[in-house]
């Protein structure tokens, strides 16, 4: 019985390692309308950065908490790298709802970090003058999520919505473009992942049923 019960537990195990294996290349679906995005995100939570009162920078990667998530950017200019708080705008066309906001700038050696405590499996936010296409050069900014997959390529916004939902849990989003963009954002939307991944709810079970199967010998 022992041996039995031994093989049982691997093979629940083994499956569970499948399912996990199989969902290793990331599903991420992309929105630019905010009703939909919260639609296919679930439950979300909203930072709108209206706590800050003054001035805030994260420039020279610096680290600036805002609760749930952290930025950081590496460019050391401090007049992009902020939480800008009206009225006292340092580059007030890219205000996005006249509240404060986050400026930054973005190249190819210079990137801005969203860095959240937990894993998420939805971000959202109202991007302004992003991947700007207007002059000579086109711009295109682009967010890696740190799953191994290519880069997601944020559309030109001027004040818009942009969001995606994964189906595989990231805690970190790093923006960079091919040519210096300077941009904002606002009201930023995440959901919080929570759900076991497939493996380890195989795996619990597989618990369950040992524990079940001691009971009944003895």
């Amino acid at each position: 019985m022992i041996i039995k019960r031994s093989v049982l537990i691997l093979a629940l195990v083994a499956a569970g390692g499948a399912l996990h294996s199989g969902s290793a290349e990331a599903l991420v679906t992309t929105y630019t309308d905010r009703a939909a995005f919260q639609a296919a995100a679930g439950t979300t939570v909203l930072e709108d950065f209206n706590s800050f009162t003054e001035d805030a920078s994260f420039a020279g990667g610096g680290v600036l908490d805002v609760g749930d998530f952290t930025l950081s950017g590496t460019s050391p200019f401090p007049a992009f790298n902020l939480v800008d708080v009206p009225p006292d705008n340092t580059i007030s066309a890219f205000r996005i709802d006249g509240t404060p906001f986050v400026s930054t700038i973005t190249n190819t050696v210079d990137s801005f970090t969203i860095e959240f405590e937990s894993e998420i499996s939805a971000f959202g936010a109202e991007f302004n003058y992003i991947s700007d296409d207007s002059l000579s050069r086109v711009r295109t900014t682009s967010v890696d999520l740190g799953l191994g997959e290519p880069s997601i390529e944020i559309p030109f916004l001027q004040p818009g919505f942009f969001g995606f939902v994964s189906d595989t849990k990231f805690s970190s989003l790093t923006f960079t473009s091919n040519t210096g963009d300077t941009w904002s954002l606002d009201n930023v939307e995440y959901a919080v992942a929570e759900v076991p991944e497939p493996g380890m709810l195989v795996c619990l079970a597989a618990l369950g049923l040992l524990g079940v199967v001691t009971r009944k010998q003895s």
